[in-house]
């Protein structure tokens, strides 16, 4: 389940324990997830991180392709689609492309993030407005 915290945060699948106070997001049981919205944070998505931690994430809406090049990580790469169904999730390594044109939009996660989290093909992430 994602349920929107923020106009850009996502707290996912069987999370629990939020604390949103003072500007701080911290997460038991799930993974924050940040929206690229504007243009640049679109553009350099996660090149401008040293390493994800698990807990987090990037997603980014009309969007069916990906790259690493620049990156310093391998991540794991949910391509989903209009309804939020994940239909392919791919390990990334750094320097590499991988696209799929039926997907609406990349939810990018640390490497094992999906496994770990029991996240696979068929999955709908839901989301609920607070």
């Amino acid at each position: 389940m994602i349920v929107l915290l923020q106009s850009d945060w996502y707290l996912m699948k069987n999370a629990q324990n939020l604390d949103a106070s003072n500007g701080i997001l911290s997460v038991r049981g799930g993974i924050a997830v940040k929206t690229a919205t504007g243009f640049f944070e679109r553009l350099i998505g996660l090149l401008s991180y040293k390493e994800l931690p698990c807990n987090s994430g990037l997603l980014i809406r009309k969007c069916s392709a990906v790259h690493t090049f620049g990156m310093r990580f391998t991540i794991d790469v949910l391509f989903l689609d209009s309804d939020d169904r994940v239909l392919k999730i791919v390990t990334l390594a750094p320097r590499k492309v991988h696209c799929l044109f039926s997907a609406n939009s990349v939810l990018e996660l640390s490497e094992g993030a999906a496994d770990f989290h029991d996240i696979k093909a068929g999955d709908t992430l839901w989301k609920k407005e607070i």
